[in-house]
């Protein structure tokens, strides 16, 4: 096939050949911008997680239509926070949720929710909570962080 006169004959591709290899490179490229943005969310919610439980306060990482995170909540609404020192923090309405609990998973050996911290420690999920609760023992870690009146 002469494109213009002069021109050097090319060589003869066929749709199907030229078409496969568009679609491996399309199918490299999204695999290789979903793996970044996969650790850039990744990356993202380590850091909103780390910054979340740091201090002195009492952190729940929930989703509001979960029992356990309910009864959790419930629990922790006996005792008298001082201002700012108890946060519930709603993953469900998150984009990045899938990222949080994979992280969650990685730092306290659990993915569901709730996950409750107190200070920069996990004491567990809802019913962890109530068996500190019963035992007396939940009030004593919410005063050794500060994080009660």
């Amino acid at each position: 096939m002469r494109l213009w006169s002069g021109a050097q004959t090319l060589p003869t591709v066929s749709l199907r050949s030229y078409s496969s290899v568009c679609v491996s490179v399309w199918n490299y490229y999204k695999q290789s911008q979903f793996r970044s943005l996969t650790l850039q969310q990744a990356e993202m919610a380590q850091q909103f997680v780390k910054a979340q439980i740091k201090g002195d306060k009492v952190v729940v990482f929930m989703k509001p239509t979960c029992s356990f995170c309910i009864m959790a909540k419930d629990i922790l609404s006996n005792y008298k926070f001082k201002p700012g020192h108890i946060q519930y923090i709603d993953i469900n309405s998150r984009s990045d949720m899938d990222s949080i609990q994979d992280y969650l998973l990685e730092l306290t050996g659990q993915r569901t929710v709730p996950r409750v911290f107190i200070g920069e420690e996990c004491v567990g999920g809802g019913s962890d909570v109530a068996a500190l609760h019963r035992s007396g023992k939940l009030e004593g870690m919410l005063q050794a962080v500060g994080a009660v009146q």
